[in-house]
Formats: C-alpha cells, structure tokens, sequence
C-alpha cells in the first residue's frame, strides 16, 4: 500500500522566501525546521539545466531573512554541499550535510550548529570503518552521549568518542543484521514519546534494469535496545510522480519522493521531501 502525499496540506511559505526560490527553474529536496519562531529551510537550487546544484540555507522570523549560500559558505575548504538536512537537538538547530559523489577518494559528511542566523561549529564526522562515499547519519542524544544511527543494514550505532575543533570522531557501538535490504536513512530523527522512539522516514529503493525508483516509509527506533519497528505502508508524492520526469539530474532514477526534512509541530507532522530533483514540497499531515 502507498500513502500519497500530494493532497496533503501545504505548509505555507512567506512571500519573500518564495520569490528566492523562483529566481531558480529547479529546487528541490528541502528540510524545513521551526524553532522559537525563526523558521529554517535548507533545499537544493539550479538556475538552469546546466548550472551546477547550489545548497542554501535561508532563515527568517517577522522582521527579517537571511540567505546563506552552503555552496560558497566552506570555501576553499569545502567545496561541494550536498543533502543538507536540518533537525533538532537538545533544542538547537542543527545541519548535517555531506560533500557529495567522489571520483575515488571519500566523501566526508559534516555536522554543524545553525544560531543567530549563522553557521557555528562545522565538524567533520570521522569513522575509521565507513564507506566510501557516506550519504545520511540520523544523530540523537542519550543522556550526555552524541549518537547516530549509520545504518539499517547492518543495523548501526555510532558513538562520538572524541571531539576536536573541527571534527567528531565516532565509533561502533552496536551492529545488528536485519533484513532491511535497499533500505537506507532519509529523514531525520524527531520524537515520538507515545511510543517511545525515535521517529524517521527511510528509503527503499527498488531496481529495475539497473535504475533506481525511490519510495518512503516511516521506521521507529528505541535508543534503549537499539530496534526498529516499521510501518506497512509506504510514502511517495503521486502516482504521476512514481513515473518520473523527462529532466533528470540523476539518469539511473526513475523517480523518487525523497524525504529531507522532517518536524513535529503544533501536534502535526511537517514533512519535507523532493519530488524526482525538480520539485520541492512541505505538507502538513497528522502523526503517522
């Protein structure tokens, strides 16, 4: 069974944050936090076809809005921004963002905080035994400890051991097979205290002639025992959207609803996602 979102109630942007956003033909895989009354919207931009993806972070409350462009931010020592993601922690707002595809060497993947309309604090995360190229880590606390979930399969947890000025360096506390497989991270973790956990839409990716079509699903995770529990059905935009679009960033897609934000607020769900790297979309539903 798939849940579709396009009916869904819209969360409403302001007029000046839309008219930045119309300035690109492209915009897409957004994340969206509110907190304290400022508002917080992370999201993908290309002018045209052929320029490059540019990330911005754009913040605004009553009285004002700053546009921070992510790409140019880290320069020289950053140099690509890719799935910036925004989520709460201990009541701060933070980004975590990886730098994307590599020829051969490894990607790196960054946490950093977002306060009084600024970046502070970029850290590089560092794992002795990670992949490659690293995409997603969803990052809670338990009691003093920073954490984060790696991975669904094998089922991962990492543990911060060592901070430093510029990076976090972490280590496997739990590892555990499951049969999540073409399962991986999508949105970040929020609350969920009527059950207990952590809650988070996942990606299962399912394959056909070696191309990728991408669905959602909401997962459950216990920071006690360190389990998963998962909902039957799955999440995607629309049905029209289950067949992509003729523009494609990414040739392997066939389509994808791709889940980068997530909140819960005022007893609603906020749930921000791409529509197949051309669209963006924030919805309001209940709590799923």
């Amino acid at each position: 069974m798939i849940k579709f979102l396009k009916y869904a109630r819209d969360f409403k942007l302001p007029e000046t944050v839309l008219e930045l956003l119309e300035k690109y033909s492209i915009s897409f895989n957004p994340s969206l936090i509110v907190h304290d009354n400022i508002h917080y919207l992370a999201i993908r931009l290309k002018k045209d076809k052929q320029s490059k993806v540019t990330a911005k972070l754009i913040i605004w409350d009553a009285s004002r809005v700053q546009d921070i462009n992510l790409s140019e931010e880290f320069e020289p020592d950053i140099t690509k921004v890719a799935d910036p993601k925004l989520f709460l922690l201990e009541e701060s707002v933070y980004c975590t963002f990886n730098t994307g595809h590599t020829a051969k060497e490894p990607n790196k993947i960054f946490l950093c905080k977002v306060e009084n309309f600024g970046i502070r604090e970029v850290k590089n995360c560092v794992y002795n035994e990670r992949t490659r190229i690293e995409k997603n880590w969803a990052f809670f606390k338990k009691g003093d400890k920073l954490l984060c979930l790696y991975s669904l399969n094998p089922l991962t947890v990492l543990e911060a051991k060592n901070t430093t000025e510029d990076s976090i360096v972490f280590e496997n506390i739990f590892s555990n097979e499951t049969d999540l497989t073409n399962h991986t991270i999508g949105s970040p973790f929020i609350p969920n205290k009527e059950k207990n956990s952590l809650a988070f839409i996942a990606h299962k990716k399912f394959y056909k002639r070696g191309k990728r079509l991408y669905l959602g699903k909401v997962f459950h995770f216990n920071t006690n025992n360190f389990t998963l529990t998962q909902q039957s059905s799955f999440l995607a935009h629309s049905i029209v959207s289950l067949f992509g679009n003729k523009i494609k960033l990414n040739p392997n897609l066939i389509s994808c609803t791709y889940f980068s934000g997530l909140q819960s607020y005022k007893k609603k769900w906020i749930i921000s996602y791409g529509v197949n790297d051309i669209q963006w979309k924030i919805k309001c539903l209940n709590k799923l």
